[in-house]
């Protein structure tokens, strides 16, 4: 089972999200710019950030929108079982939350810190922020695979807080900025001191 975000030209707002099935370590049967086969596909979704695929045994896969910001009814495709898999859902919103984003770009101009934040309308505290690492220029084209279950350019994931602040103090260092957020680092579900050779610090968090 692999979890796969595909860019395209509005990627920041609106990425496609594959969920896909292959036997054993056959790899992604997908040349770039052909769509991924059909049977392949247990769930597909546009507009959502980002969702999280877990084994509940060896036959039972449940997909989690986990701060996705989508409602389920989004999806192009949703199957409830791929061949001896069962699929079920969960965590999706009953309404759609708004995606927020901001970025700062590093001194040297090859390096782009984002911040991808879902809120319900006129309520600040998010469901899910994530910043991430980007270079520069972005790749549209790009494809990217979950490792350990994170996206491999996503330094920070949380739930739960105000929008965080992102400064570059160098080329190579980053600072992320809890600003009386109220959270605690160990509060993410997901976090790196580095990414393409950037250190991370983490300031300003609750102890």
């Amino acid at each position: 089972m692999t979890v796969l975000r595909e860019g395209t030209k509005a990627a920041l707002t609106n990425p496609w999200i594959f969920v896909y099935l292959t036997k054993g370590p056959a790899p992604l049967n997908k040349k770039p710019g052909e769509r991924i086969r059909t049977d392949q596909i247990a769930f597909e979704i546009s507009g959502a950030w980002p969702v999280r695929a877990t084994w509940l045994d060896n036959t039972r896969l449940q997909i989690l929108c986990d701060g996705c910001g989508a409602p389920l009814a989004w999806a192009s495709k949703k199957r409830d079982r791929v061949g001896n898999v069962a699929v079920t859902y969960a965590k999706f919103p009953s309404v759609p939350h708004e995606l927020q984003e901001n970025y700062q770009d590093n001194p040297g101009g090859n390096l782009r810190a984002e911040q991808f934040y879902y809120t319900l309308p006129d309520t600040p505290i998010s469901d899910s922020t994530t910043v991430r690492i980007e270079p520069l220029p972005l790749d549209y084209n790009k494809k990217l695979e979950w490792v350990n279950g994170h996206w491999p350019e996503d330094v920070l994931e949380l739930a739960k807080t105000k929008p965080l602040i992102l400064r570059w103090s160098d080329d190579k260092t980053l600072v992320v900025l809890c600003d009386k957020c109220g959270r605690k680092l160990s509060d993410a579900s997901n976090k790196l001191d580095s990414v393409y050779g950037v250190h991370v610090r983490f300031e300003g968090f609750v102890p």
